[in-house]
């Protein structure tokens, strides 16, 4: 698990297992635990671009990657 100065970051697989999602991640944000490059990779975008998204954008983003 790597570590940065914002917190722990966590692979996709363990963001979308619900059961397996480690206690201090926010299920409601599951996407903010990835590392920048697992992002990019995931959802083709910066952080900073996303959160710029409208809130149902976000949600089919989310949804596409079984992180909702």
């Amino acid at each position: 698990v790597a570590q940065s100065a914002n917190g722990r970051f966590y692979p996709l697989s363990q963001l979308q297992d619900k059961n397996s999602c480690p206690p201090n991640v926010d299920p409601k944000n599951r996407e903010l635990f990835l590392s920048d490059l697992d992002f990019m990779g995931v959802f083709g975008m910066t952080k900073d671009q996303y959160k710029n998204k409208a809130a149902w954008q976000k949600v089919v983003l989310k949804k596409k990657a079984n992180l909702f």
